[in-house]
């Protein structure tokens, strides 16, 4: 499945050129602050079009251009709506993987010779909490060892 922002990357370009981009995204949702957030200067095609899909994502109004999109071209409807699919299918799946990678503290204790030493891991699965805390471990009996 190809990528979302790319997905989109290649719709925009087939429907506008740069001028009509960006009058396009004026009319829009957000449209003023979106159009002085994009490059002033002349600038090639693409790198307007990476300014204005990264913008539409940053402003939260993706929806509402797609929207527009399929009312200002029906004719090409269908292509707007597959592009429409691949992009919230990506938003769902960035959303999963967001949660599986979501960031856990650990309080642990690692005991080396007669101390006992309380340890902050910051980790995003068990196993890499285990394998932390023995790292830890590790470094906490090598330091212990030379200053004895």
């Amino acid at each position: 499945m190809r990528h979302p922002r790319e997905a989109l990357y290649e719709l925009i370009c087939e429907l506008f050129d740069t001028g009509s981009l960006l009058r396009f995204v004026t009319l829009g949702a957000e449209g003023e602050r979106i159009r002085r957030g994009l490059p002033t200067e002349q600038v090639a095609m693409a790198q307007m079009v990476a300014a204005v899909i990264a913008s539409l994502y940053r402003h939260k109004v993706l929806e509402d251009f797609l929207t527009r999109l399929r009312r200002e071209f029906p004719r090409r409807a269908q292509e707007i709506g597959d592009v429409h699919a691949i992009v919230r299918t990506g938003e769902r799946e960035q959303a999963r993987q967001g949660e599986a990678k979501k960031v856990g503290a650990l309080l642990s204790e690692v005991t080396v010779g007669p101390w006992v030493f309380g340890v902050i891991v910051v980790a995003t699965t068990p196993d890499e909490v285990q394998g932390l805390v023995a790292l830890l471990t590790e470094v906490i009996t090598w330091n212990v060892s030379v200053q004895s």
